[in-house]
């Protein structure tokens, strides 16, 4: 693999198959004449000019894949398979972002008869139940983030009360 003989540190952290990093990787050493993993140390040491104040609203898991389960039976109702074949029929078929985008990829699936209907949907909802799984873990590990613990039927009011406490 070419990566391995440019940028072996950041090879090791990447999977073989993640095609889109490997590329980037590459691009980024064949542009500028640097590893691609000199730039993340670089990334990890900067300070922002910025005074960032981080806020991440967090929910009962139960409920949050109670809204994602909304969520995607509103994109289908929505009509998400048309937006996917118009996407198609302009040429983007063999897009790599639309392969991987949750929703489009499992659509796709349909459309090559090799999934059902139902069976998309439902694993439209895994998939984008795993991803909102993965997005807090990463947040979570964020020592910055300020979280605010939303319950079902809480007013707007009070979180709007809790995010000025924390910028103040």
């Amino acid at each position: 693999m070419e990566l391995i003989k440019v940028d072996e540190e950041y090879s090791k952290k990447i999977s073989p198959n993640d095609i889109r990093r490997i590329i980037r990787a590459l691009e980024v050493y064949y542009t500028s004449g640097k590893k691609f993993s000199s730039f993340q140390k670089q990334w990890k040491e900067r300070k922002s000019i910025y005074d960032l104040t981080l806020i991440g609203l967090n929910k009962n898991r139960d409920e949050l894949y109670n809204d994602i389960e909304k969520r995607v039976d509103n994109m289908i109702s929505s009509r998400l398979s048309d937006e996917v074949e118009g996407l198609i029929k302009k040429g983007y078929g063999n897009s790599l972002a639309l392969k991987q985008a949750i929703g489009y990829k499992e659509v796709l699936s349909f459309f090559n008869d090799e999934l059902m209907k139902k069976e998309v949907i439902n694993l439209i909802k895994k998939n984008t139940r795993n991803f909102a799984k993965r997005q807090l873990t990463w947040l979570r590990a964020d020592p910055r983030v300020n979280w605010i613990f939303i319950k079902k039927n809480k007013k707007f009011d009070s979180i709007i009360k809790k995010i000025i406490e924390i910028i103040s």
